[in-house]
Formats: structure tokens, sequence, C-alpha cells
């Protein structure tokens, strides 16, 4: 078929001299069809290393089937985009979803889920980014990908939509000065065994005021559902106590964070449901609508250095 100005991308009877606008033509990766065009049809098939976004605007469709293999993964390479994905994208088992490290790059990402195992889900560490993602299940083993499957840093934004999320250790860890992160969610499960023989329970969110965390916005909305930490014992991190929506190691004096979590039932297990350690002297934490249920503690505050001001 003929489409004027698509470029498709067929893994298996593609080849690099794939015609522009021809779908019986196709190319056979995906940095072939966006050295050419800047709308790309991506058909059935596994894709296989690292597809970089140039430069500009781009669109990619992703047909039924398309899966993105182990060690892979969509960057822009350090290059200012604007990328906008659709389709029935499946980004699977031990691949490395999406990274932006270029300087105000803007994603709108509609994919079909993460798959079991996949390592990460997005890593943004260029400034001033701004990423929308969405997907039908997001399943991430977050030990194998770094420790955490999302982070935001250096003054950027991103939000996640699912409706159901499954992962270990630490979900969300920022970085720097003055970061967003909203996701939306009525299933959640903190997993009791890391996947592929990765780590056990964990949090939500991780934030370390040793890592320059400053004026960070963090929002959790479950609407109205269920968040379960499925860890068989009260974990640690850093020598911090971890619970179920935050690990918070203190925050810098005067910090003007907020931490937002509403509209659900948290059933921690064996986890603290939400718990705050050490030098916690600055931020807001924001408890809207829900219910917290723990074996140990609901609710906890430990203040491990006598200059502390107070939660």
């Amino acid at each position: 078929w003929l489409v004027s100005g698509v470029a498709f991308v067929d893994p298996v009877n593609g080849t690099a001299g794939g015609v522009l606008g021809d779908g019986n033509q196709p190319f056979q990766t995906l940095n072939q069809a966006l050295a050419v065009s800047n709308n790309v049809v991506a058909l059935s098939g596994e894709y296989y290393g690292t597809t970089t976004i140039p430069t500009g605007t781009y669109s990619i469709f992703f047909w039924q089937g398309a899966v993105l293999m182990p060690t892979s993964k969509i960057r822009d390479g350090g290059n200012t985009v604007d990328l906008t994905i659709n389709g029935l994208l499946d980004v699977g088992a031990f691949s490395y979803g999406f990274e932006f490290t270029g300087v105000g790059s803007v994603g709108n990402i509609e994919l079909k889920k993460f798959s079991p195992a996949s390592r990460n889900i997005c890593h943004i560490l260029g400034a001033s980014c701004n990423i929308y993602m969405k997907c039908d299940t997001a399943e991430a083993n977050g030990n194998n990908g770094g420790g955490y499957p999302i982070t935001v840093r250096e003054g950027s934004e991103m939000t996640f939509e699912a409706n159901k999320i499954v992962f270990d250790y630490w979900f969300c860890t920022p970085r720097g000065v003055g970061n967003k992160f909203t996701c939306k969610c009525p299933d959640i499960t903190i997993s009791a065994v890391g996947f592929a023989g990765g780590g056990f329970g964990k949090t939500l969110f991780n934030y370390q005021p040793a890592s320059n965390c400053f004026d960070n916005h963090i929002s959790y909305d479950f609407l109205g559902g269920v968040v379960r930490n499925l860890s068989p014992t009260q974990t640690a991190s850093f020598g911090i106590a971890d619970s179920t929506l935050i690990i918070k190691g203190g925050t810098l004096l005067n910090d003007t964070a907020t931490f937002t979590f509403k509209n659900g039932t948290i059933e921690s297990g064996a986890m603290y449901g939400w718990n705050t350690f050490y030098k916690v002297i600055g931020g807001t934490n924001i408890l809207n609508n829900l219910i917290v249920k723990s074996n140990t503690f609901a609710f906890r505050t430990y203040l491990g250095n006598t200059a502390s001001l107070g939660s």
C-alpha cells in the first residue's frame, strides 16, 4: 500500500533500502525510517537495539504484535524532541523502555504494556522535559533496572497513568530541583519476590536529599483503588526504614517539596504504611481520603537527628 510521507518498518521483511511511502517496501529498523520521515508506522515484529529520535517532531504508530526486545530502548539521544507514540507497543521483558536526556524534550506516549520484568519504564535525565505516558499495565523489575523504573531529574515533569502497576524496589526517584511526578492508577502491587531474581518489597517513592533534591512535587492518585505491599518483612534502604508510600531520608532546610497520596486503600501488611525518617525539616506531606492498614505502623515519624525540627 502507498501512503505519502510515511515510513513503514517491518523488522522481519524490511530492508535498509526501504522506500518512503510504500508499505510493500518497508525499512527494517526504526532508525532507518526516522532518518527519512517524521511519520513512522511500525508493523508487528521484534524490535531490537537502541532507537534514537533525531531533533525535531516525530510520530510513531505501533501495530499489534510490535515488541521492544531485551536491552532495547527508545531515547532522544540528547536531542530535543517532540515525540508522539500511539498504538499497541509491548515493552518486553528486560528491555529498558524510554530515556530522555535532551533539554526540553516533550513526549506524548500511549502504548499497550510494559511486560513483566521490563527493567525501566522511563528515565528522564535531561532538563525541563515534559513527558506524558499511558498504558494498560506496567510490570517493572526495578532492582534489575538500577533500583527504580522511573526517575525524573533537572526540573522535568512526568505524568504516568496505568490501569495496573506491579513492581519491586522504588517506583519513582527524583533527582535535582523542581521536578514534578504524577501517577494515576487504581491497582498497584509491590511484589513479594522481584522479577527474575530481583529484590522484594520497597516503596512507591524514594526521596533522598543527599541527591540535592529540593522543591519536588510528587502526587499519587489511587482513583479509589488499592495499593498492596506483599513484602513478607519490613525492609530498609540506606539504613532508613521503608514504607509502602514513601522512603524519605529527610528534606533540606526550607524545602518547598510536596508529597501527595490520595483516594485509596493502602494494604501494607508487614510494612509500615507511611514513614518519614531523619532530619525532617522541610516539605509538606498531604494524605487525603486514604485508608492505611499495616500489621505494624500505619503512620510513623522517626527523627534520627536531635537537630531536627519536626514533620
